[in-house]
């Protein structure tokens, strides 16, 4: 949902009040252990940033910004022992075989694949799918819990909001009358 505000926030030209959420965010995250979902937020954060700022140093600054924040994340790891389960339950399918494996992993993939669908003119799509995407690489670089399948119902009940939200967002769009480019 956040991400969804943030774009609205963007989309509504209130750059600085987006951009000063998402560095407190950010912040907030940086706290954590968990350098997985600051990664992904930032990424979908870059996405949306990217879109809405208009001149170039700006985009800059705050890519810059938001990497010193994902580099700072990766220094400093957690170095809590992983949970099975948690951190790794892709990797639990992979002890029951590869083929278990390849199929996990395209039916992570298939999760992510409807915010890619309109790729190159929504920026909120854009922005959901590849934060879903991050969220699932990086548990494959280290002990980073994966939201999507890993623990509890929370995330689930994440993605299908963002999945139904950007769908309503379409609907009132073409109610309206405006295109993908407005996006």
């Amino acid at each position: 949902m956040l991400i969804i505000y943030l774009w609205k926030l963007s989309k509504n030209k209130n750059l600085l009040l987006s951009i000063g959420f998402i560095i407190l965010i950010e912040g907030i995250l940086i706290m954590q252990p968990d350098a997985g979902q600051l990664t992904s937020f930032a990424c979908a954060s870059t996405i949306i940033l990217w879109r809405a700022i208009e001149n170039s140093k700006g985009k800059y600054i705050t890519l810059i910004i938001l990497a010193i924040f994902v580099l700072a994340s990766w220094m400093f790891l957690d170095h809590l022992a992983p949970v099975p389960y948690v951190e790794q339950i892709i990797f639990l399918v992979a002890d029951m075989g590869s083929i278990f494996l390849l199929l996990g992993v395209v039916a992570l993939l298939m999760l992510v694949y409807p915010f890619f669908i309109p790729w190159k003119k929504d920026t909120l799509a854009m922005a959901l799918g590849l934060y879903f995407l991050m969220t699932i690489l990086v548990t494959f670089l280290g002990n980073f819990p994966m939201p999507i399948m890993g623990y509890g119902i929370s995330p689930i009940i994440g993605y299908l909001i963002a999945i139904t939200a950007l769908q309503k967002i379409k609907i009132e769009q073409r109610k309206k009358g405006f295109t993908n480019d407005e996006n």
